[in-house]
């Protein structure tokens, strides 16, 4: 990660070919929104327990109203989710579905039409969770993307 205000040196006789890049995805008629206000405490493919980040972590209040990133059918919504806690699954009907973890409690259930910016659930720190935070991922046909690709 590069970050804001960070020098970076390249010595002369070391540029290589950029590496391939995938193009950011085409945006639908309704674009994302951030499920929760708060700071991003850990970035998308950061290390985390020595594996990647699949999504991003956002710190927030606990108790705090998780929205709906973007309309579409819960397929997931259970209160165990080995590490993850209390997790939902938006399927948004175009191969993305998005997932939502360490809930302290869940309003949305399975089969249940959801509306972007609609409350599925409630921040809190279940699983892994050690302090109240959003686990918040995208994934395009099953594969996890980069959450900053997609949001405004």
């Amino acid at each position: 990660l590069i970050r804001a205000g960070q020098r970076i040196f390249i010595p002369t006789g070391a540029v290589q070919p950029a590496p391939k890049v995938e193009p950011s995805p085409a945006r639908s008629k309704e674009d994302f929104i951030w499920p929760v206000k708060g700071r991003v405490i850990s970035y998308f493919g950061e290390k985390k327990d020595s594996s990647p980040n699949k999504g991003i972590d956002i710190q927030a209040r606990d108790g705090m109203t998780v929205a709906a990133s973007r309309g579409g059918r819960v397929i997931f919504s259970e209160d165990k989710v080995k590490g993850f806690g209390k997790t939902v699954i938006i399927d948004h009907g175009d191969g993305i579905q998005t997932v939502y973890s360490h809930n302290s409690e869940i309003l949305a259930r399975v089969g249940e039409d959801i509306r972007q910016a609609q409350p599925i659930a409630k921040v809190g720190s279940t699983g892994r969770g050690n302090s109240p935070y959003l686990h918040f991922e995208i994934r395009k046909r099953h594969k996890p993307q980069n959450p900053f690709y997609y949001l405004p």
